[in-house]
């Protein structure tokens, strides 16, 4: 599952999509939590590739995207200590790849968010 970010022009254009994958518990997770409360999804039109599209998206106003990265930030923090309660001191490989997956997505999510270059959030891609 995965959560998008993108950057639309005034004139409905999307200039740029970055698409984070997540796994399907940490997907299910943010779908049950404050995360699918923040900000409103409204139908938006948009224009990507040259065809004319209607997502339902979050405008990342001022507000919004501190909520989002705030929600995130703690998140991280209590996910980051319960994967590595579960890794234990000398985890196997792939323990550490299945501990750590969701880990490595999300800074990348937050910086985005709070990036003015990206106006909007589709957090059911």
């Amino acid at each position: 599952m995965n959560i998008q970010t993108l950057a639309i022009d005034k004139n409905g254009k999307v200039l740029e999509i970055r698409v984070f994958e997540f796994s399907d518990d940490l997907f299910l997770h943010f779908a049950k939590s404050e995360f699918s409360k923040l900000g409103v999804s409204v139908k938006t039109s948009v224009v990507i590739d040259e065809e004319h599209l209607e997502q339902k998206l979050v405008q990342l106003s001022p507000f919004v995207r501190q909520a989002f990265a705030g929600y995130l930030k703690d998140y991280l923090v209590d996910l980051l200590k319960e994967s590595l309660e579960k890794m234990g001191s000398s985890p196997s490989k792939i323990e550490y790849q299945e501990y750590t997956v969701d880990l490595k997505v999300i800074p990348d999510l937050i910086r985005c968010i709070e990036s003015n270059k990206y106006t909007h959030l589709n957090r059911m891609g």
